[in-house]
């Protein structure tokens, strides 16, 4: 393989790098996209989670319901709350019922292991309502208990609520996007000028590579600023869970900065890049 056709492959491989923020950018708005990734699941703690959910929409509080709540807290922290809650919200016969997000976090105290598994339920209603239903299990000597238990009315579905459709077309959203292309506009031109000034190969990838993140939580409008960070693209749009917060990050690419601005001072391979881009017949021999 000659070096010329060896530089278009790497030319076009880094052109066509370039584009995944930007479809994956297209996706998420135009469709709502359900990611179901669950780092680390937790079957037990999810079926006695469904049957203690499903049994307290029934308003069925019995010694069973009861088993399922770590021992010595039911009394004075459960029975009472779920009961006034399901009094207020009038819950219905529950029509879905789905697991949208999971966490699980460990402790170690004084040599004795504490294990949580944190799950998300969204729980739609007979009488047209929704409901995020947050559950903490607790690990007590190999057994799995109920823990807390929280309800929340929400206006759709969380997948709804939580699209990036609803965030992307803020004002800050939008500069941020914009910043963000044009970072990405710059990784473009460096590629450019490496290409057609006959530069070293390995400088391609490295006009990809952007230094410190500058972060904008879409839905809280909070800025944050990371200067030791080293991302592969200029920009990203990150979700923290299914149901989390949507935040963008742009980096600065430094090194195709640098490309941009460095004048070449071998002007015979500027002179050769620029003589073959003639056709062959204005080439004198």
């Amino acid at each position: 393989m000659n070096k010329k056709l060896t530089y278009k492959i790497i030319y076009w491989l880094s052109l066509s790098l370039l584009l995944l923020p930007v479809i994956f950018n297209i996706s998420f708005l135009v469709f709502n996209i359900r990611t179901k990734l669950f780092i680390e699941r937790n079957e037990f703690t999810e079926s006695i989670n469904i049957e203690f959910i499903q049994n307290t929409i029934k308003k069925e509080y019995n010694e069973k319901i009861k088993s399922y709540v770590v021992p010595g807290l039911w009394e004075t922290t459960f029975l009472p709350n779920i009961q006034n809650v399901y009094e207020q919200l009038g819950i219905g016969t529950m029509l879905q019922f789905e697991l949208v997000d999971t966490k699980k976090q460990t402790y170690i105290n004084d040599g004795i292991k504490t294990e949580y598994f944190i799950n998300y339920y969204n729980v739609n209603d007979s009488n047209g309502k929704y409901y995020l239903i947050y559950v903490e299990n607790k690990k007590i000597q190999n057994q799995w208990y109920i823990q807390k238990v929280n309800i929340t009315i929400i206006k759709d579905d969380v997948y709804k609520i939580t699209a990036l459709k609803n965030y992307a077309f803020r004002p800050k959203s939008i500069i941020m996007f914009i910043f963000g292309y044009a970072m990405l506009s710059i990784s473009f031109l460096a590629i450019r000028k490496i290409y057609r000034y006959d530069m070293k190969a390995r400088a391609f990838i490295f006009t990809l590579i952007g230094l410190t993140t500058i972060t904008l939580n879409m839905i809280t409008g909070v800025l944050s600023f990371n200067p030791i960070s080293l991302n592969l693209f200029c920009l990203s749009i990150t979700k923290m869970g299914n149901i989390g917060n949507w935040n963008i990050g742009v980096s600065i690419p430094f090194y195709a900065i640098f490309i941009l601005f460095k004048k070449k001072n071998n002007k015979n391979s500027i002179d050769n890049a620029e003589q073959s881009l003639q056709p062959d017949s204005a080439i004198v021999t």
